[in-house]
Order: structure tokens, then sequence, then C-alpha cells
């Protein structure tokens, strides 16, 4: 190798760190602004998640106090507490029903469908070492191998335009009722209710 190719050859090392260090920046921004527009779903599901179940309990002929974010349902000897008990995008309503002894947790969430908008489509590592918000700056500044570096910002440049088109497309992800960590997406608080918690 002459001299000008392994001068051509830094060059190019230096300008691809630059590259990964702004394009992992632009993508935490963007990931950022997608956070604020999923707040404000949030807010509307907190609200849909108290409503539907008052609605439902009372329709079904329930009476209802509440105190708080805390709701009792009652009909004769049945006794059903349920209150919101989330925070962030954990939006999470446990349920007592007595004297039944069932206690379990109804979430509000997205469709699994939905997973590869919300989420990263690559992980970025180099070299084995995963980077975060905390590191990557210096991680990148530290890799000389120009095939990690061109690899890394392919996928971070996918990573970008994925979340991009997540942002014009927000209004379209579905969100389902489901039971803390389990797989089952229902529709409406009824269906949830009458299948799997009493079901």
């Amino acid at each position: 190798m002459d001299v000008k190719e392994l001068v051509r050859k830094n060059k190019t090392l230096v300008e691809y760190k630059e590259k990964c260090i702004n394009a992992y920046t632009e993508l935490l921004n963007i990931g950022e602004e997608l956070h604020k527009l999923e707040e404000n779903d949030w807010i509307k599901l907190r609200e849909k998640g108290v409503n539907d179940a008052i609605n439902f309990f009372e329709e079904s002929g329930f009476t209802t106090l509440s105190n708080d974010n805390k709701y009792v349902f009652t009909l004769f000897n049945t006794i059903i507490k349920y209150f919101y008990d989330g925070e962030d995008e954990m939006i999470m309503f446990p349920i007592e029903i007595q004297p039944n002894q069932i206690f379990d947790t109804v979430q509000i969430r997205h469709s699994s469908e939905y997973d590869s908008m919300l989420s990263w489509k690559y992980n970025i590592a180099l070299n084995g070492n995963q980077l975060y918000k905390e590191n990557y700056e210096d991680t990148f500044n530290n890799c000389d191998d120009l095939n990690e570096l061109q690899k890394s910002y392919s996928k971070l440049n996918e990573n970008i335009e994925n979340y991009k088109n997540t942002i014009k497309n927000i209004s379209n992800v579905k969100y389902i009722y489901s039971l803390y960590k389990q797989d089952i997406e229902c529709d409406t608080f009824k269906e949830l209710f009458e299948n799997h918690i009493i079901g």
C-alpha cells in the first residue's frame, strides 16, 4: 500500500466514525419525537381503560364507587376493585374480584403486529459491544474496523427510516386489551374480562 492509500484509508475511517455518531444522534432524536407522540396516546388510553370498565360494569348492573384512580364495582356480594397502576407506557389496571379470589392485571398496549414499527430493526453493536446513549460516541471513535463502521452506519440508517415511517403512520397503530405479561389480544374490555379473567 502506498502512502496516499494509507492516508485515504485513515480519512475514510474518520469520516465513517463521524457518520455513525451523527446517525446515532439522529436516531436518538427521532426516537424522542416518536416517544412524545406515544405519550399523547397513553393519556387517552388510560382514560379509555377506566371508561370502558365503568361502562361495562354499570351496564351489567354494578354500582360504582370511586376515589382518585380507584374504583369499586359492587353487585350483591360480588365486589370488583380496579385501579390505574401504570407509569409511562405501562398502562396497567390491577383488578381484584371477590369473593372469587381472582387477581389479575389488565394492560392496554399496542398489538404485537406493530412491534417492528415501535422498536429498532437492528440493535447496534461494534465488535460485539452493544452501543447505548452513554457510550456510543466513545465506542465509534475507538473502532478502527472500517467494515464494522460501514455495517453499523447502514443499520443505523435503516432504524432511522423505520422510525420516520412510524411517525408518519402513528395514527394507524392499534391498541388492544391484554393481561400483563401474556400474549392475549382483545379488542374490548368486555371480551378480555369475560373470556380471560373470569372465563
